[in-house]
């Protein structure tokens, strides 16, 4: 098949591993993450994902500041599954001031930690990711940034999960498995090409109802 080449653009990207009310709201002015390249997958499991734009070293974003994260060529066809490859540490900056969020105030937290399991794995000779098996975070807690580990967010249509369970970094491999987070429509790329824009938006996902302040789990969508 014939490859097309397409490009990601990842707006907005935040996730959290712990469940949380949604009484003291607000959004963050900036959210920071790690990301070592984006897998794509015809399949709901995420199954046989490609990763385009890999880089070992891994870069850092700003996502409100609307980041091209990567972009390469692709198979024609309906991309089912998202993968982000990334560290498990996010650096955010409160807008307002709510409940235990201050604005202004940089927050940097593991978010996968305290008993959350990830799928390991890393990519083979042709960038398709290899899964391994169920691993814990070395990361204690949310403030144990120092052992984030390296991971992958899984973000499928097959998938059940809301982010709010720490299952996220789990490979989903039955429909509507708590595993992963919902992906809210499929990407489709044409034989002719095109650019896919990945929209993840966390407006209103600031949680000062916890301590620490915290950041709740965003939607996904293509446009």
């Amino acid at each position: 098949m014939k490859n097309t080449s397409t490009l990601l653009t990842l707006l907005l990207t935040l996730v959290a591993s712990n469940s949380f009310a949604t009484t003291l709201t607000g959004s963050p002015s900036s959210a920071k993450l790690t990301i070592y390249g984006v897998a794509l997958s015809k399949n709901t499991d995420c199954s046989q994902a490609k990763v385009v734009g890999y880089n070992p070293e891994g870069t850092t974003y700003d996502f409100l500041q609307n980041p091209n994260i990567v972009s390469g060529s692709i198979d024609p066809g309906t991309y089912q599954c998202v993968i982000l490859y990334m560290k498990a540490l996010l650096t955010f900056v409160p807008a307002t001031t709510v409940g235990t969020c201050t604005a202004g105030q940089t927050i940097s937290r593991a978010i996968c930690n305290g008993g959350c399991s990830y799928t390991s794995g890393s990519p083979d000779a042709d960038n398709i990711l290899q899964f391994g098996s169920v691993q814990t975070s070395a990361a204690t807690n949310s403030q144990d940034t120092a052992h984030a580990d390296k991971v992958f967010l899984f973000i499928s249509t097959g998938s059940a999960g809301d982010g709010s369970t720490g299952l996220a970094f789990q490979q989903p491999l039955t429909a509507g498995s708590p595993n992963g987070i919902k992906l809210n429509g499929a990407l489709t790329v044409a034989s002719s090409g095109g650019t896919g824009t990945f929209v993840v938006d966390f407006n209103n996902a600031l949680n000062g109802g916890t301590t620490p302040c915290d950041l709740g789990p965003p939607t996904f969508s293509f446009r």
